[in-house]
């Protein structure tokens, strides 16, 4: 476990500001705060930039502890854009002059993280509605399932394109939750019958509790199998939809649009072929654990 917790640190290699700096006997973290020229002796208000020849002037004479990797600073040295391998940047440069590799980095993290949220706020909200609606007799719930499984993801993202983030979380939460509220709905059918939730029933115990004490950790035993699948799914419909430059971060990177920009580029197929073994390995891992999770369930 400790392996991937070190792996979500591994953006941070990729950073253009310096981790560290010792200026005038004092410490400064630029990954934690935003620090402006004029704490460094300037008399601009402004916001530093650490790529900045005048910045870099201001701090000639501090200790700075910086990254080995280049960022996603846009690299002006080289004249013309996506640049080939080089020796600083191991997998040439983006359209815009940015190293491919940071770029590919932070743009699956951020693929990785979106994708991790929203299979979580589909499988608990799935599973809450779908064990609600196994205690009640409310024809609403089955209703609103029913509708709730025709809307695609994908017109969700559409939708709330220009909309908050906020937005489209909460809109997603409404309505992904169809298959986990199945699942979930059948199996507490089945629990409902055993005696110790029956005793539960007996004593006076309100709905949530007893979903929470006694259904919901039954329930995550045959759910939690599908969340390998839920996981990569979400992560290629995110991905393939920045390819056509529909996401919900415009300026952030994104692998949909390096793919874009490689296909352009018949130099650079070796970058559609990184990213294809990226996700290969991911599905491989997401594959290995779900059937190691079979195997100990039984």
């Amino acid at each position: 476990m400790k392996k991937y917790y070190l792996g979500l640190l591994l953006p941070l290699l990729f950073i253009d500001t310096p981790y560290l700096i010792y200026h005038q006997n004092r410490f400064y973290l630029p990954p934690l705060y935003t620090y402006l020229e004029s704490d460094f002796g300037a008399h601009n208000n402004l916001a530093m930039d650490f790529k900045d020849p005048e910045c870099i002037t201001l701090i000639k004479d501090a200790w700075v502890l910086q990254s080995p990797l280049p960022g996603l600073s846009i690299d002006f040295s080289h004249h013309q854009a996506l640049s080939p391998p080089s020796k600083y940047h191991w997998l040439g440069t983006t359209p815009c002059g940015q190293d491919t590799l940071s770029y590919i980095i932070h743009a699956l993290y951020a693929n990785l993280f979106s994708a991790l949220i929203l299979t979580f706020l589909s499988y608990m909200f799935g599973c809450f509605m779908g064990m609600l609606q196994a205690q009640s007799q409310y024809l609403w719930i089955q209703c609103y399932l029913e509708i709730s499984r025709s809307i695609p993801f994908v017109m969700i993202l559409i939708l709330c394109r220009h909309q908050p983030l906020s937005v489209f979380l909460l809109m997603f939460t409404l309505t992904q939750w169809g298959k986990y509220g199945h699942l979930s709905r059948i199996q507490t059918l089945y629990l409902l019958k055993k005696p110790y939730v029956l005793d539960a029933k007996y004593q006076g115990f309100s709905q949530i509790k007893i979903i929470w004490l006694y259904l919901f950790p039954k329930v995550r035993e045959s759910t939690s199998s599908l969340l390998p699948h839920t996981f990569i799914n979400y992560l290629s419909v995110i991905t393939s939809l920045s390819y056509f430059n529909i996401t919900l971060f415009p300026d952030h990177p994104a692998l949909g649009k390096l793919i874009f920009y490689a296909k352009q580029h018949h130099d650079h197929h070796n970058i559609i072929i990184i990213i294809s073994l990226i996700f290969g390995a991911i599905g491989f891992w997401l594959l290995k654990q779900s059937k190691a999770y079979t195997y100990c369930q039984h």
